[in-house]
């Protein structure tokens, strides 16, 4: 009979908490008023952990973006030096992008199947990029880059003969070049 006794004293001490951050704004929310004798339902428990779960991981996310921000900012800082960051061992996949790049803008010279061209060659600048890793790392920046330039190479059929795949690979190379040297000062 005492063990049944705690029980009850159990749940109604859990009755009486409130729940700490359950909508992640950090302030205490308002207790739904129950009926006495009722226990929370197993659905109501599991949504307000959610919540509070959902809400701590807000908060991490936060603190994620919030470095990912300092490391562009650094980044940033070692644009203008990132040439001195070039390792021929590390960077010959780069040079193979860089390469068929040139090649794929040679070809979207042709009048009639230029876009033909610059898609084909677009896929396979792609999948250079996921065979080689370099998805791993800054993946928005690339995709923003190399998107723009294959859109302009495709859809433009007069501006298609700048060599936008190249200034692509360029551009991300030396994005690249700068992190690798942001990392070399850390």
């Amino acid at each position: 009979m005492a063990t049944e006794q705690e029980h009850y004293q159990e749940l109604a001490s859990r009755r009486n908490r409130r729940p700490k951050d359950s909508a992640g704004d950090g302030k205490p929310q308002a207790k739904k008023p129950q009926a006495k004798g009722k226990e929370p339902s197993s659905a109501t428990r599991r949504k307000q952990s959610t919540k509070s779960q959902l809400a701590q991981a807000r908060r991490k996310s936060a603190k994620k973006k919030s470095l990912n921000k300092k490391d562009l900012i650094k980044s940033a800082k070692q644009l203008p030096l990132a040439f001195t960051a070039i390792d021929l061992s590390k960077d010959g996949m780069q040079f193979v992008v860089i390469m068929v790049s040139i090649i794929a803008d040679l070809f979207t010279l042709i009048p009639a199947v230029g876009g033909f061209f610059a898609f084909v060659f677009s896929i396979v600048i792609w999948v250079l990029y996921a065979v080689s890793g370099h998805l791993n790392k800054r993946v928005g920046r690339k995709v923003i880059v190399t998107s723009v330039s294959q859109f302009a190479e495709i859809f433009g059929f007069v501006i298609n003969a700048l060599p936008f795949f190249t200034i692509s690979a360029l551009v991300n190379y030396w994005f690249a070049l700068a992190d690798r040297k942001a990392q070399q000062e850390d």
